[in-house]
């Protein structure tokens, strides 16, 4: 499954591409996801690299953890990552497209309203 939400942010594009790759911030964004860390001897954003997340599905439960794997890493520019089983998409991925799509358009609005308040550096 492959899906995108666009959220356009009045910051420069660096400032939003340091926030979105740092996984390990996630926790404060997503309604789902509540933390993340880097794994397998990675320690930030890199084609290949592996990050596991800590996920509380729905908000309500199961909790669990999922491994994510960086497809794309162009420093400011993109930052795209694969998340969990290739088996579970093909089977049940399908019925999670609206909900997945909701808490990226969260996660990205609450990203936003923070680096449009927070003066640059």
């Amino acid at each position: 499954m492959h899906d995108s939400v666009t959220v356009h942010m009045a910051v420069p594009p660096q400032r939003v591409w340091d926030l979105v790759s740092d996984v390990t911030r996630i926790g404060s964004y997503s309604p789902e996801t509540f933390e993340a860390e880097w794994i397998d001897g990675a320690s930030g954003p890199a084609v290949g690299a592996r990050f596991r997340g800590h996920v509380k599905r729905n908000g309500i439960g199961p909790v669990y953890w999922t491994t994510c794997t960086v497809s794309a890493c162009e420093p400011g520019m993109v930052f795209a990552f694969g998340v969990g089983a290739r088996l579970y998409w093909t089977l049940w991925g399908w019925s999670r497209g609206k909900v997945n799509r909701k808490g990226m358009r969260t996660t990205l609005e609450r990203m936003r309203d923070e680096v449009e308040k927070t003066p640059s550096a």
